[in-house]
């Protein structure tokens, strides 16, 4: 075991600092003398100590060492830490590129609406639909807000996403606020939780109002 002050010259953290870091729980004693106060460290501190030494010099904050020191083992070496944490940031960026992706296609869905409806009226159109499984968020407001529905559903579903996005209208009649609307997308999967609606949308003959141009 090491005094603060040896785990100090060890390590080339700080006292003040060792002392910071055991109250935020990110680099805890490997022993507390209950009489005293004095804090003992041990190897397994030292280890964690050159993680927190190689986190800070990338400036990640004290709140996201914790955090990443939270899902480590105490007998988690540096190059095992840093392994586990590659794996998490790839999760992350592939998770952030499928957000990223679903919101170009709503961007790209949106201009195409924007478009059709500065250069031609609109137009009721018969079609038959399939039964398909849609994930949907309903909400009482203005047409222009079905965007942010999208955006919640794309974050939620991800890759699960397999069509187009819509949106079923429950009004009898136009309404300039206060309009009942689901923004939907058909999905592969999924379950309902957040305000969103995962379920089978019955097929059959409806009204589309769409754009022609």
């Amino acid at each position: 075991m090491f005094s603060i002050g040896e785990f100090s010259r060890i390590t080339g953290l700080s006292i003040k600092a060792l002392r910071l870091y055991h109250e935020k729980g990110i680099l805890v004693p490997g022993r507390v003398d209950d009489a005293t106060g004095y804090r003992y460290y041990n190897h397994e501190n030292a280890e964690t100590a050159r993680i927190i030494n190689h986190l800070r010099g990338m400036d990640f904050s004290l709140s996201d060492i914790g955090e990443m020191l939270a899902g480590s083992s105490c007998g988690d070496d540096v190059v095992e830490f840093f392994e586990k944490q590659i794996n998490v940031i790839n999760a992350r960026i592939e998770r952030q590129n499928s957000i990223a992706n679903i919101l170009q296609m709503i961007i790209k869905n949106e201009k195409e609406c924007k478009m059709s409806m500065q250069n031609e009226p609109f137009e009721i159109e018969e079609k038959e639909l399939d039964t398909m499984l849609v994930a949907g968020v309903r909400f009482k407001g203005r047409y222009d807000e079905c965007g942010n529905a999208f955006a919640k559903i794309g974050k939620t579903m991800g890759m699960n996403i397999c069509g187009k996005a819509m949106c079923l209208y429950y009004d009898g009649d136009y309404k300039e606020e206060d309009a009942d609307i689901e923004a939907c997308m058909p999905v592969r999967k999924g379950k309902s939780a957040d305000g969103i609606n995962v379920r089978e949308l019955s097929g059959g003959l409806c009204a589309s109002l769409i754009h022609k141009g």
